[in-house]
């Protein structure tokens, strides 16, 4: 939330904001917070379901190579919202993409997306997902 607090800001005062900047502000921010580790942490599942689940992503990923195995997630804010507003929600919105492979071995960049003229840039994810060839 003070990330998204931040970019808000930052675009309010016309501010460019690019990965670099970006990260260097979550890891400022983290050390508030006093997080070491930006690549998250597992969320609440429900824990009856728990072991099949993992037999059957075992299953899927069983003929991989574990360096070649990856994970993705999403965050995404809505920018610019005032709980208090009757008006329309904000269509502004940033989206951050993490990817690591299985072993942790190899993390990408953040993606950082911010809202666009057309929102579904397939060259953005093609950009990206090349990155994982090279």
């Amino acid at each position: 939330e003070t990330l998204a607090i931040w970019i808000t800001n930052a675009f309010a005062a016309e501010l460019v904001i690019n990965g670099d900047i970006l990260r260097e502000k979550v890891k400022t921010f983290a050390k508030g917070f006093e997080i070491d580790n930006f690549w998250g942490k597992a969320k609440s599942v429900p824990l009856e379901t728990l072991d099949e689940k993992r037999r059957h992503l075992r299953e899927i990923i069983k003929n991989y190579d574990l360096n070649d195995v990856f994970n993705c997630n999403e965050i995404g804010k809505t920018l610019a919202q005032d709980p208090l507003s009757s008006k329309k929600k904000s269509k502004k919105q940033i989206t951050l993409l993490f990817t690591c492979n299985a072993i942790g071995t190899e993390k990408l960049k953040p993606l950082f997306i911010y809202t666009y003229k057309n929102p579904l840039q397939v060259s953005i994810w093609n950009d990206y997902l090349t990155k994982l060839d090279t």
